[in-house]
């Protein structure tokens, strides 16, 4: 489908075939979404591979998942295919895939046979675009739900950059200036 600032460009430099390929692309996602009540929350998101199985190198079938990062490259572009259009078909999607972030983001982000995995920069970065993108679009919105929801987004943003920082408690090296 493309990054968020590619499809971002696309919009603002008027690309109408490559606009109408990236569309295309989203429509047939959108038609592979899964719906789930998960806490509450009407969820959205999208089992990885979208079709077939991984091969039996990467454990086959039993591999299939729905807790995967890429999806929330494709939730950024989604945000920036809205805020170029207003087309508030895509806005149950978006809005489904924030709460779906809501719970995604407090586990070990895709990677089960690494003890750090939760601190990985594969975990936070592309979730991190989707809730700052989130927070971007909706922050002046006209209605209060969404503005809600976009300081929402941006708290949980600073949770992923808080829980995915090293962080040094110690100066690491006092011979120098730094702290």
């Amino acid at each position: 489908v493309g990054s968020e600032m590619c499809i971002r460009d696309r919009f603002r430099q008027g690309q109408r075939e490559a606009i109408g390929r990236f569309e295309s692309d989203l429509d047939e996602f959108l038609k592979h979404v899964q719906w789930a009540d998960i806490g509450g929350d009407r969820c959205c998101f999208w089992r990885y591979p979208l079709e077939g199985s991984w091969n039996k190198n990467m454990g086959g079938e039993p591999a299939d998942t729905t807790h995967n990062v890429q999806q929330f490259g494709v939730g950024a572009s989604m945000l920036a295919c809205y805020a170029a259009t207003g087309r508030t078909d895509l806005l149950p999607y978006i809005d489904g895939l924030l709460n779906y972030t809501r719970h995604y983001v407090f586990t070990r982000g895709d990677i089960a046979d690494i003890p750090e995995s939760m601190f990985t920069l594969q975990t936070g970065t592309l979730a991190l675009s989707f809730l700052m993108n989130y927070h971007q679009v909706f922050a002046s919105a006209p209605d209060e739900e969404h503005r809600r929801r976009a300081a929402e987004a941006f708290d949980l943003a600073y949770m992923v950059v808080y829980r995915n920082a090293n962080v040094t408690l110690g100066d690491s090296d006092e011979r120098d200036r730094f702290s």
